[in-house]
């Protein structure tokens, strides 16, 4: 048993937010659409991590704003926590890496339509309270 920490980031960009879709080779929700992020490796920091997966998946540079919330799962023998926070960022012209095969910019209420979790779809609840 091991647990792991993984952060992502809610990039909106004109009322719509970036979803990512994981390649279908990817192990764990493989064709599910995500947001940027990843693994927090050891001995960094959380802001360090969020900004460097964003950019390793998207090559956009980010700037890590507000902590949104937290959820955790258990896959087998791992215990994932996983951080949410939202992000900016200069550019919204996302280049992909191999892990992911689509990227999108969609209002949060349209994402249902998306194969997307359901923490990935109370997220995007909380967000659009935001925008109240």
């Amino acid at each position: 048993m091991h647990q792991k920490i993984v952060v992502s980031g809610v990039l909106t960009y004109k009322g719509k937010v970036l979803l990512v879709k994981r390649a279908p080779t990817e192990k764990f929700l493989p064709g599910n659409y995500e947001f940027p992020g990843g693994k927090v490796d050891f001995g960094e920091t959380v802001d360090e991590a969020l900004k460097r997966e964003f950019q390793e998946e998207t090559q956009l540079v980010v700037d890590v704003e507000e902590f949104i919330r937290s959820f955790s799962y258990v896959t087998g023998e791992r215990h994932t926590v996983e951080l949410v926070f939202f992000v900016s960022s200069e550019s919204q012209e996302v280049q992909l890496s191999a892990d992911h095969t689509d990227a999108q910019w969609v209002e949060p209420e349209k994402a249902v339509s998306l194969k997307i979790s359901d923490q990935i779809m109370r997220t995007l609840e909380i967000i659009a309270r935001f925008d109240e």
